[in-house]
């Protein structure tokens, strides 16, 4: 899970994505994304976006409001989430496809394949990714270092 606006987010494998208030330990909210959760949420200020097992994302404010959800093309790899930076998310897909969403409206801006895309069996992305002096920066299974200018 991750630690946002003094609560707790965490997925479930029944699917559920809850919200526990740190102050007193209590179910502040919970979300059925009706799909199991296999990656942790990303969390800024604002949002929580979480995945699920079948490819679909799920958008909600951190105080439960829920603003998109949007079928991707393609499923996220378990244990990696994404990051979010100037009203995008950023996720790469286990067929190696690097997604930016707008998290306003769950559409996505831009794509990019993977080299590891065209392999006999395709590799995917494994990394969470990071953002750093204007650029997004993911490692992938196909041995490559990926850089994305985001300015």
């Amino acid at each position: 899970g991750r630690i946002a606006r003094e609560r707790y987010f965490v997925g479930t494998a029944q699917g559920k994505l809850l919200a526990v208030d740190l102050k007193d330990g209590r179910l502040a909210w919970s979300y059925d994304c009706g799909d199991k959760i296999v990656s942790p949420p990303t969390v800024d200020s604002e949002w929580v976006i979480v995945s699920g097992a079948k490819g679909k994302v799920h958008c909600l404010s951190t105080d439960g409001a829920f603003k998109w959800s949007s079928e991707l093309t393609d499923t996220i790899q378990p244990e990696t989430d994404g990051v979010i930076f100037r009203n995008h998310f950023f996720i790469g897909t286990k067929k190696g496809v690097i997604l930016a969403i707008d998290v306003w409206t769950g559409r996505p801006v831009w794509q990019f394949t993977t080299v590891g895309y065209s392999e006999k069996e395709p590799r995917g992305v494994l990394a969470n990714g990071i953002v750093s002096k204007g650029r997004f920066f993911l490692g992938c299974e196909d041995h490559f270092f990926y850089c994305f200018t985001l300015d």
